[in-house]
């Protein structure tokens, strides 16, 4: 998936909806995030790539 500098701050500002601050994210590797964390990013950044349809599993599990 290929983002633009546009879809990053799309992506952003999704997370900040969604309760994640990006000073979290870039204050640690993917790897280190909760798993609630690491849901909330994949979403964002699915959400920003503007696809047509978005396949989600159980996203809202927690």
């Amino acid at each position: 998936m290929d983002l633009t500098d546009g879809d990053m701050d799309l992506a952003l500002s999704i997370l900040e909806e969604l309760g994640i601050d990006k000073r979290i994210l870039s204050k640690r590797k993917p790897w280190k995030l909760s798993a609630g964390q690491r849901k909330a990013y994949a979403t964002a950044m699915a959400l920003a790539s503007k696809a047509e349809h978005v396949l989600l599993d159980e996203p809202f599990e927690q």
